[in-house]
């Protein structure tokens, strides 16, 4: 067993462990992976460092955002959940090293802890090892107007992106895939009205490990 801890918090004595979730390892790593690629390197803005981490009725919600690109995935989950925390980058990127292990597809169970100083610890059961994280702190930004409902919008004509940020799409596609040979469905839909001040909305799914809302603003005019 081995017992990997995090350098962003100060560690204190923990109460007792309350269970959080058992989550399927594929889906974990899903939603991890397809929304690492669109956190802040900025370290002027440390709750865009973080990856967002919710489970409520039933739904797993996991987004990065840095203010340019947002990507929100989504799962239903079986159970009633009711929890909500921010994992730091360096963190989301230990757990997905652990996650490439032998077990695939076993489930990683998740339990909390409130430390003495007010903090909190994510433990992460991974097949014969424990992953023991801390809580970033802070209030992540409401994103929630931002998705826009299904379908709508019109395409429109004449808007450039960065193509580095454009690259994003592809690393949350093959993030949302589960090994060689599958693939990723990804449609584009545009806001009404579309121009260099609204993002473009783009859905990307797996196969059975949910759906990705990512959203990128284009280019300024030149």
């Amino acid at each position: 067993m081995t017992i990997t801890e995090s350098n962003n918090s100060t560690i204190g004595s923990e109460l007792p462990k309350v269970l959080v979730a058992e989550i399927p390892r594929d889906i974990l790593r899903a939603a991890l992976a397809s929304v690492l690629p669109c956190l802040s390197n900025d370290k002027t803005r440390p709750i865009l460092n973080t990856v967002n981490f919710k489970l409520s009725g039933g739904l797993l919600l996991a987004e990065g955002c840095d203010s340019y690109r947002l990507a929100r995935y989504e799962i239903d989950l079986a159970g009633e959940l009711g929890e909500s925390f921010m994992i730091h980058a360096n963190d989301v990127k230990d757990i997905l090293n652990a996650l490439k292990g032998n077990g695939y597809g076993l489930p990683i169970l998740l339990t909390s802890s409130t430390n003495l100083n007010g903090s909190r610890s994510i433990t992460l059961r991974i097949d014969d090892a424990t992953l023991t994280v801390h809580e970033a702190p802070g209030t992540y930004p409401d994103t929630d107007a931002l998705i826009p409902e299904a379908g709508i919008g019109e395409g429109a004509e004449g808007v450039s992106f960065n193509a580095d940020f454009m690259a994003t799409a592809a690393k949350i596609a093959k993030a949302m895939t589960t090994g060689k040979g599958k693939h990723a469905k990804a449609s584009l839909m545009t806001l009404k009205a579309l121009d260099f001040n609204k993002p473009s909305h783009w859905t990307i799914g797996g196969d059975g490990l949910g759906l990705v809302s990512f959203l990128l603003m284009p280019c300024r005019k030149p």
